[in-house]
């Protein structure tokens, strides 16, 4: 990391002060419902430096779904203040910070409808939303629930739905999250609210002038997952080079003469969970390659990865109707999320993410309309460049052994397997190898 920018992103968070904040309630109508726990997580210097909790004593029954989710009692509540007792503690703590709940759409109008019953002016601090921050910074994320972020980041989260600790649990992902920010050389303020394009963890773009062609191979070497994509864009945002590949092994010398040879502007990293994945996310730069890069990126990605030395040759000379045609399997970027893709109609749009456990369905519905489909397919033509997915996926299956899982569509087809059974075979036996969001670029 460049001490550098990180100090200077240090210096434009250190002295903001955030007031993180959580509420438990008997439901989500703000006219009806009442506040029954609030939990306050106080962020200075980027530290924790304060935290508050309240259990509020709501004068209305507590449904039992909400008993059952927050283990917060009728009999719990007894003794507690009620709200107009605690209000002014509370807003006093919040003081003109910078408000920040896992979900303020929710959270922030609930605490406003309470001030404007109790005849009290409503808040008007900023606020940031870690569950809107979450998807902005982790693209394709399918559950961002503080849950599952505190578990993959490896946060501390002892008991969900109650406020003391979903507070500091968001407390201590913002920082996880402000971090990043400074990591990623953050200069303005506002980017905080809104990070969109600016700061995913799974892509970097960097200026010629800013890096050298050594230090953009290492960044390569450090990413966060073992598949990538590198495009290289002219002045004008002309393709210049583009290659899927993977950190394990990388060819240090093709990199540096990739880099070096060609008149690029902006280079942009892509992380992805899985090489084919990330091949196909490239197809619609290949056509825009000079035949020579083409040719160039199409050669080193075959022999590379498919034992094959000569990518023309391999297209003009292989037999598609032998091609395996059937469904892969393989990880995602994301933990415990999959992708499926068709080996038959290959398309970016047409692969399907899904999370397991929890969308065997889903993912079962996916495999059966697309078979139904595959004998209607024609067997692809391979003009050069211009048609590579199938080729490229077809020749993967045959030459790769680890980390994949295939299903051949007769077997959807007939039915004659567990979706369940399967996933869970591939996963006890090929672990998830990325280590990401944990490490980014």
């Amino acid at each position: 990391m460049n001490s550098k920018k990180a100090a200077s992103g240090r210096d434009l968070l250190k002295n903001m002060t955030f007031c993180v904040f959580d509420l438990e309630t008997t439901g989500g109508n703000q006219q009806s419902d009442k506040i029954i726990e609030i939990g306050l997580v106080k962020i200075s210097n980027l530290e924790v430096v304060d935290q508050k909790d309240f259990l509020i004593k709501p004068e209305i029954p507590i449904p039992d779904f909400i008993q059952r989710l927050t283990s917060i009692t009728p009999k719990k509540t007894a003794k507690a203040p009620i709200i107009e007792d605690v209000i002014d503690e509370i807003v006093a703590f919040m003081s003109d910070s910078i408000l920040v709940a896992h979900n303020t759409s929710f959270d922030v109008p609930f605490f406003n409808s309470v001030l404007n019953r109790l005849g009290k002016s409503k808040l008007d601090n900023k606020t940031i939303c870690t569950n809107l921050m979450t998807k902005y910074l982790i693209p394709g994320l399918m559950n961002s629930n503080l849950n599952y972020m505190s578990n993959i980041f490896g946060i501390g989260h002892q008991r969900a739905h109650r406020a003391k600790d979903d507070a500091y649990a968001t407390a201590l992902l913002l920082l996880r999250y402000l971090n990043i920010f400074i990591e990623k050389d953050i200069k303005k303020i506002n980017h905080l609210y809104y990070p969109k394009n600016r700061y995913e963890l799974d892509r970097a773009s960097f200026k010629k002038n800013e890096i050298s062609p050594s230090k953009l191979v290492e960044r390569i070497k450090s990413l966060g997952s073992d598949s990538f994509t590198l495009i290289l864009k002219g002045e004008q945002g002309e393709i210049e080079f583009v290659v899927a590949d993977t950190v394990k092994n990388l060819t240090e010398s093709f990199y540096l003469d990739v880099i070096k040879d060609n008149k690029w502007q902006t280079a942009t990293i892509n992380l992805f969970g899985n090489l084919p994945e990330a091949f196909i996310s490239i197809r619609p730069y290949l056509t825009k390659l000079s035949k020579t890069n083409s040719t160039k990126a199409m050669d080193y990605v075959f022999k590379r990865h498919l034992g094959h030395d000569n990518f023309t040759l391999t297209a003009k000379t292989y037999d598609h109707t032998e091609s395996k045609k059937g469904f892969l399997i393989l990880h995602h970027l994301v933990p415990e999320q999959f992708v499926a893709i068709n080996l038959v109609n290959v398309s970016a749009k047409d692969k399907l993410i899904f999370r397991y456990p929890g969308h065997e369905k889903k993912i079962w519905q996916y495999l059966k309309a697309r078979a139904k489909t595959v004998s209607k397919k024609k067997a692809p033509v391979i003009a050069g460049r211009d048609e590579v997915l199938e080729l490229f996926l077809s020749l993967y299956v045959e030459n790769t052994d680890a980390g994949i899982m295939f299903i051949d569509t007769n077997e959807v087809k007939a039915g004659n397997f567990d979706i369940d059974e399967l996933l869970c075979d591939y996963i006890s036996n090929s672990p998830n190898p990325n280590d990401y969001p944990r490490s980014y670029i």
